[in-house]
């Protein structure tokens, strides 16, 4: 804040902030009417809680944290849908593939690392692709209050992890039940 100098003119007094105890706030209340009816006779005592106050400012900031949640999570179940059914795809084209690869010793885990390497790096590129975009946007946002905090790497790391961690678990489920077949039955039916 710059530095400041502030007046007091008596015909200007329009508000009073008093803070209150809390629990008290109707007790208070009432003192504090009977004083303004003594001190300024003939003007109406008008009242608000400035937490009212201040919320109401943020109105259109919660409306669109409840929009961006709600689309997210839609944007999320359906890519995991997209994922799911692409996964599947391919787990299905590599029958032969995954079943010799059983025969020779491999483990769930080494299956599961073969059949997610590309999809992880699908998502490694869509989030560097994005992370730039998202900066901007979320900076411009930011410059419109007085009083913002600073934009750190951390929401964009933790985004990138938490989109690694739904694919890996989204391939997972498909690579586990394509791991679960007899690996003669996979050779077989190719």
């Amino acid at each position: 804040v710059e530095p400041l100098v502030m007046h007091c003119f008596e015909w200007f007094y329009n508000k009073i902030c008093i803070r209150l105890e809390e629990g008290q706030e109707i007790k208070a209340l009432g003192k504090i009417e009977k004083l303004w009816e003594e001190n300024f006779p003939g003007r109406n005592f008008d009242y608000f809680f400035l937490e009212d106050y201040y919320d109401n400012m943020y109105v259109k900031e919660n409306a669109m944290q409840s929009l961006v949640a709600i689309f997210a999570f839609l944007a999320i179940v359906i890519a995991c849908m997209g994922l799911l059914g692409l996964a599947a795809y391919m787990a299905e084209q590599r029958t032969r593939e995954t079943g010799i690869r059983k025969v020779l010793g491999a483990s769930k885990i080494s299956l599961i690392r073969v059949m997610s390497k590309e999809f992880l790096a699908l998502v490694l590129v869509s989030n560097i692709l994005i992370i730039f975009p998202a900066y901007l946007f979320v900076n411009s946002w930011l410059s419109g209050f007085a009083f913002s905090i600073g934009l750190t790497p951390l929401p964009f790391v933790l985004s990138l992890l938490l989109s690694f961690g739904i694919a890996l678990i989204t391939t997972s489920l498909v690579t586990l039940k394509a791991a679960a077949t007899n690996p003669v039955d996979a050779i077989r039916c190719e």
